[in-house]
């Protein structure tokens, strides 16, 4: 796998994917992982199963699902840097 960071465009609500994953997840605790890319999403750079690390600098490590989503819906519209581990290419 590799660790790459991407220059997202945030909308007034997301970053264009949702979240899976986290603290206290159906499946236990794990990584918060990219679910869904969301149609006019960022589909050439973020894909299914990539592991978010860090948005705008701040790490998701440890984060409940919830947590993370209200984090980055708090975020001011525009670019925002995000750095993600992907363990293989789609």
């Amino acid at each position: 796998g590799r660790t790459l960071r991407v220059l997202l465009n945030k909308s007034s609500s997301d970053l264009g994917f949702s979240l899976e994953g986290g603290r206290g997840s159906s499946q236990g605790d794990r990584a918060l992982t990219v679910k869904k890319v969301f149609l006019g999403g960022p589909v050439e750079q973020v894909f299914p199963g990539d592991e978010i690390l860090e948005v705008k600098g701040h790490s998701l490590r440890g984060l409940r699902r919830l947590e993370a989503w209200n984090w980055i819906k708090r975020l001011p519209s525009g670019p925002v840097e995000v750095l993600l581990h992907r363990k293989h290419r789609l």
